[in-house]
């Protein structure tokens, strides 16, 4: 076992390596920024992963609006930066806000369904949102001009950008790390296995459900706060399952 730690984390070391040199290897190449667009779009999806590993994997709850959440954090920053002119990074705080308070909604109205049932809830949740964006904001709810964030007076570049896409993604990964780790965790995961039993040792299963559903919806925030500030737009078809995790 022990080996094995040491040899994942060599691995995690190499990833981590190749992942903070690959923009110099880009830049040799004829159009650089498409391949580091790549792997933005990457960690992205890595960051939504991780949120809804934390709900499905740790929780045990069947979550089928994780790209909902994810199209909620993106019509946040969007329409904070055009709206209100909100800084972009002080916009990705509101992303993730916003698809917490939808996430903890979502869970509020749900907490007595199980497995299938509370999935079609969140399901329903997913397309009603979508809708709500379409028919709310016209123009088929596409909202466009959002732009990267700036540093010091200067607007990033996507290399700049590419970092702190990588960033986001290392703090997603930690989040993931001390939450299922921490006492919290473990009472999730018991949760999981049996709510009887989790009751049973003093844990309260909709208190626990909404905790671990808010977290999991901040994380598929900021996640849409990325993808927004990237394409540079944000339409309901980000929160479409077909183009989704699932």
């Amino acid at each position: 076992m022990k080996m094995v730690n040491i040899s994942l984390r060599g691995l995690g070391f190499i990833l981590i390596t190749l992942l903070l040199l690959f923009p110099f290897w880009a830049n040799s190449t004829s159009n650089p920024e498409s391949y580091m667009n790549v792997i933005i779009t990457a960690g992205t999806s890595a960051v939504l992963t991780i949120s809804l590993n934390i709900c499905m994997g740790y929780g045990g709850l069947l979550s089928l609006a994780h790209t909902g959440m994810q199209m909620m954090g993106g019509y946040a920053i969007g329409l904070a930066m055009l709206n209100y002119e909100i800084d972009p990074w002080i916009g990705i705080l509101i992303a993730a806000l916003v698809s917490t308070i939808f996430s903890v909604l979502m869970i509020l109205i749900s907490l007595r369904a199980t497995y299938l049932y509370f999935g079609m809830i969140t399901l329903a949740a997913n397309l009603i949102a979508m809708e709500g964006f379409r028919n709310a904001l016209g123009n088929d709810g596409l909202i466009s001009g959002l732009y990267l964030p700036a540093f010091r007076g200067e607007d990033l570049t996507i290399r700049q950008f590419y970092y702190v896409t990588l960033a986001i993604l290392v703090i997603a990964y930690v989040v993931q790390r001390n939450t299922v780790l921490s006492g919290f965790g473990r009472a999730t995961m018991a949760l999981r296995e049996s709510t009887d039993t989790a009751s049973a040792l003093g844990v309260s299963p909709s208190v626990q459900r909404v905790k671990i559903f808010a977290i999991a919806g901040g994380l598929a925030g900021v996640a849409g706060a990325i993808t927004a500030m990237q394409g540079g737009f944000m339409a309901p078809e980000i929160g479409d399952l077909n183009g989704g995790l699932i």
